[in-house]
């Protein structure tokens, strides 16, 4: 069964291998050109140079793509949590057979995550970049607005409650972090290999039975894993002095 993740950009404040929606899952024999009918030429235009930039490992570049709105959401009290959920979105490479889908703002999901984050501009419309990889699949959501005549991404800011509960779970993350460091060949190389071939499912399947652990350790684990395995950016590139 293929794995899919939403692989939603930082601000939408994942955690650990965790996100806020449920993306859908597709094998890739159903996925299609990445020009699609209801996308707008501008719209179709800026994921394209998105998803480049993300799989560029460009920072700096993405971090042009945000409304100066959200850039100032960050600061030197919070630059460090930024910086780690800004870097999860380059654990993918997103190919170029990505399906688009654009949509009127779901209030319900604004109003179900209002505790952890919250939108400094009012979205207009919810953009959903669908991607599969293998028998991975994976979803990235961005909230768009135009302002001063370009389109931008509005990605949410986190709330003071987020930021304190994301620091709190420091020593949790640290754990599975720790524990997919201990892994030792044959089982690191197997994994290893299963996570480059796009088979994640197949990692969390081998990883939890050679430990017997419970499945959210072993999803835990392997993203820990894959993440510390992808060469990422440099954090402090993406965020440098807001630009207004």
């Amino acid at each position: 069964m293929p794995f899919t993740r939403t692989s939603a950009l930082a601000f939408s404040l994942l955690i650990a291998a965790a996100a806020p929606y449920v993306a859908r899952a597709q094998s890739s024999a159903g996925f299609k050109s990445p020009v699609t009918p209801l996308v707008p030429d501008d719209v179709r235009s800026f994921a394209g140079d998105y998803v480049a930039a993300i799989n560029a490992k460009d920072s700096a570049k993405l971090w042009s793509f945000l409304t100066p709105e959200t850039r100032s959401c960050v600061n030197p009290t919070n630059k460090d949590v930024y910086d780690a959920l800004f870097n999860i979105q380059f654990d993918d490479t997103i190919p170029p057979n990505y399906i688009l889908t654009l949509s009127p703002v779901n209030e319900a999901n604004l109003k179900a995550f209002a505790e952890s984050q919250y939108f400094p501009v009012a979205p207009e419309h919810e953009l959903q970049i669908d991607y599969q990889v293998g028998d991975d699949g994976g979803a990235l959501i961005l909230w768009l607005v135009h302002e001063k005549g370009r389109l931008y991404a509005d990605q949410p800011c986190a709330t003071e409650e987020f930021i304190v509960n994301y620091r709190v779970q420091a020593a949790a993350r640290a754990h599975y972090k720790q524990l997919a460091a201990e892994i030792q060949d044959p089982l690191r190389a197997e994994l290893l290999a299963l996570l480059a071939a796009h088979n994640r499912s197949a990692a969390i399947t081998r990883y939890k039975s050679a430990t017997s652990s419970d499945m959210r350790t072993a999803m835990l684990v392997i993203s820990a894993l894959k993440h510390t395995a992808t060469t990422a950016a440099p954090p402090a590139k993406a965020f440098s002095a807001p630009a207004q």
